[in-house]
């Protein structure tokens, strides 16, 4: 089963940017985490094993790639309610775009792969 590709416009959150001190979650990440999840349309995620597939459109190239991984997936796993351990491929490039127009592009679907 494959979901079909959804985009969803937001600056990506660097996860240099979760926290305040040790483990206490910063406010500016908690707002991208609830505007995040508002922006989501309603999808099935298959269940087991997954593949994350993302385009992430960034406005600034040093933005490092891995850095957006974090918030996004946490985001994504509360809002469709699936644990981001379950996701055992990522496929990911990073995209650079106009300021204003940063996204997420992405796919879930079933993991074919030995687990």
């Amino acid at each position: 089963m494959t979901t079909e590709w959804v985009t969803v416009y937001i600056k990506p959150f660097s996860t240099n940017q979760i926290h305040l001190g040790r483990k206490v979650l910063s406010p500016n990440y908690r707002h991208f985490r609830k505007e995040f999840s508002k922006l989501l349309p309603d999808i099935e995620v298959p269940k087991g094993p997954l593949v994350l597939s993302v385009v992430v459109g960034v406005s600034n190239r040093n933005s490092d790639l891995d850095n957006t991984f974090k918030p996004f997936l946490d985001a994504l796993a509360e809002r469709y309610g699936f644990n981001d351990r379950q996701i055992f491929r990522i496929i990911a490039t990073k995209k650079i775009v106009k300021k204003g127009k940063e996204s997420f592009n992405f796919n879930l679907s079933e993991y074919q792969g030995e687990t």
